[in-house]
């Protein structure tokens, strides 16, 4: 095959924006669709070799699959090394199982299954996974276990069936990438169904390419739609969907008619540009551990100059790495080098003694035995109260034993007996107070029925802050239509949400509908509970692991739960039956901020109370003199007083 040095350009036109979008830079919102570029590149590369080798001397599934091995595993193996280091000084135990099962996940190459199950790739949790881009290496190497023994098949049948087959594989897995963007947006961007035709795309190029000429100006177009992707688009965008066929089209536009003296080819034919082409598969494996460990030992997003400092260590790595290593694996025959069988048998011994590394450090819970704190409170101090674990969140987004169903709206707390018949309502805002009103029920002969799922913040239509009709989207519409019904039948309906991100004008829109039919009945009252003081994620969980008070307030996630509340006080004082409850109540900051009188924190993940963190507050609430004084005059039976406090 003949070297293109502007297919390396192209490689660098993919690598940097991916760096860069994980950095944080806002100027290559859509970076991440870099890695689009990559998987049209790796189709037509791929699908070269193959189409020739079929023409010629015929085609080696052995031979083939030497060269991925020599191509993908050594830089691999050694970034995965490198990461354990760090992961076992920075990783608490449950941070550190995570990625013990992406150690056996990308040994396996099925990372991107294992990623799809844990979180979405634009998640603030994601950003913390040091492998997390493997996701695009198991999306590859997934294809080429199918796509050579499919081409073999074909081949015999004539160009016609190869080109007609592969089109109804593009066809079929565009239209279902298009669906998925919105029915199940994680699955969509991590599994191979809806990212195989992005590779097609580039297999077609293989077929088309010595059948065309250099055209200057759909090269340039080609160009255009890559670079234009890349600022236009953003998290938000759904992907791989309908918008993603620019990057694709952009990028097949440049291999197919980006050649020879045309200004497109010249461009990235640029050494600067080749050369980091050259290293791209190393300075992409290199930068999400040093990103993502720079972002735990922060506790938070670090200043932007230290990830693009570690950006340019990434690409030194990248460098010496493609010298010391890719560079002499690929170089066969060498003295030096492998043969094939001791190849695969070193790449499945250095797999496995990752799979059993994986496994023991699974197996010890995150080597939980580093911490001195009680497993028990560790359990409860590490989760929400969820139903059948201390609470009623109906978790069915996290936990599928859970159906979808009448079941998730029949958790009773405090007092059956009760005078006064108050609903719980919302998200896991709302959910995360309920050993608060168990106990405060009980005390105050409160009847309470709590109603809460993932992501549901309170309101009776269809917005949702989420993309996609998942599980957690169909309990709370039965939810909300649920709520619709019987809103008359409490006396006191508490709401509860992130108010931080429902102020966002259509969610908020939505609160205030849902006010308006409370309000609308003879007598019930609305109260709003307060979002609990923020802390970043990591400093809540490395206090807590530690012993020690090393918690660090979000300033940024406090002004904007502050705003939210804001809005919600501003209603209040318009409505002489909607209150807000007093974060200072709950959450007093007086003696140590965010700490129980246990001397640890009440935070589970920075924004959520954990189960043990709301019943040491709660035990605090009520040996107060004036705790349940003050939540009196909101749970009066049926009164429809005035109620502004």
């Amino acid at each position: 095959m003949k070297y293109r040095a502007e297919i390396d350009g192209l490689r660098s036109l993919a690598v940097i924006p991916v760096v860069l979008f994980h950095a944080g830079s806002s100027l290559f919102s859509g970076g991440y669709a870099g890695v689009d570029i990559f998987f049209v590149i790796s189709g037509y590369l791929i699908t070269t070799i193959i189409i020739a080798e079929l023409a010629g001397d015929g085609f080696s599934i052995l031979r083939f699959y030497e060269r991925r091995a020599r191509r993908i595993l050594p830089a691999l193996l050694v970034v995965m090394a490198a990461s354990i280091p760090g992961a076992l000084w920075l990783m608490l135990p449950d941070m550190l199982r995570d990625f013990a099962r992406s150690l056996v996940a990308v040994s396996l190459f099925a990372s991107n299954i294992l990623f799809w199950q844990e979180s979405g790739y634009f998640a603030p949790a994601a950003e913390l996974k040091p492998l997390l881009h493997t996701w695009s290496l198991a999306i590859e190497e997934q294809f080429y276990l199918f796509f050579p023994p499919l081409l073999i098949l074909l081949w015999g049948l004539g160009r016609r069936a190869v080109l007609v087959s592969l089109a109804a594989l593009f066809i079929g897995s565009l239209a279902l990438a298009q669906v998925a963007s919105q029915a199940m947006p994680t699955a969509n961007f991590y599994l191979l169904p809806t990212r195989a035709w992005e590779l097609l795309a580039g297999s077609f190029c293989a077929f088309g390419y010595h059948r065309l000429r250099a055209n200057q100006w759909l090269a340039a177009l080609g160009l255009l739609l890559i670079v234009a992707t890349l600022f236009a688009y953003d998290g938000d965008t759904p992907f791989p969907s309908l918008y993603t066929v620019l990057p694709v089209a952009g990028a097949v536009l440049v291999i197919l008619f980006a050649r020879g003296g045309t200004p497109t080819a010249r461009l990235l034919a640029l050494r600067p540009f080749v050369f980091v082409g050259l290293v791209s598969y190393s300075f992409y494996l290199w930068h999400q551990p040093l990103f993502a460990f720079a972002r735990i030992h922060a506790g938070g997003d670090p200043a932007p100059g230290l990830l693009y400092g570690l950006g340019a260590l990434a690409f030194l790595l990248a460098v010496l790495t493609w010298r010391f290593v890719e560079t002499p694996f690929r170089a066969r025959p060498h003295p030096a080098m492998p043969a094939r069988r001791t190849l695969f048998g070193a790449s499945a011994a250095g797999a496995g003694a990752f799979i059993l590394v994986g496994l023991a450090i699974v197996f010890t819970g995150g080597l939980a035995h580093r911490s001195s704190l009680d497993p028990a409170l560790y359990a409860q101090a590490t989760q929400l109260p969820e139903r059948d674990h201390g609470g009623c969140f109906y978790s069915v987004d996290k936990r599928p034993e859970l159906p979808v169903g009448a079941e998730g709206l029949n958790c009773r707390l405090g007092d059956p007996d009760g005078d006064t018949r108050v609903l719980v309502f919302g998200d896991s805002f709302a959910g995360q107070y309920d050993p608060f009103w168990d106990s405060v029920g009980r005390e105050m002969g409160l009847d309470i029925l709590s109603v809460s799922t993932n992501w549901c913040f309170p309101a009776l239509d269809e917005t949702f802050p989420v993309r996609g009709r998942g599980r957690a989207f169909r309990q709370c519409m039965l939810n909300r239509a649920w709520l619709s019904e019987n809103l008359d039948r409490f006396d006191t309906i508490v709401f509860g949400g992130q108010w931080a991100t429902a102020m966002r004008q259509e969610q908020m829109n939505a609160v205030a509908d849902a006010i308006s039919a409370v309000l609308a009945t003879p007598h019930t009252q609305v109260v709003f509970l307060p979002s609990p003081p923020a802390f970043y994620r990591l400093s809540v969980e490395t206090s807590l692991f530690r012993g020690q008070n090393l918690l660090h307030p979000d300033e940024k996630a406090r002004r904007d739960a502050q705003a939210g509340m804001d809005v919600l006080r501003d209603i209040a004082a318009h409505n002489p039956r909607v209150d807000v409850l007093d974060q200072a109540w709950l959450f007093p900051e007086s003696r140590a901020p965010g700490l129980t009188a246990d001397g640890l924190p009440y935070a589970l993940d920075g924004a959520h109370v954990s189960l043990y963190g709301i019943r040491a507050l709660t035990d605090a609430f009520l040996a107060t003199d004036t705790g349940l004084a003050r939540l009196a005059p909101f749970f009066a039976p049926g009164t429809g007083e005035p109620q502004n406090r």
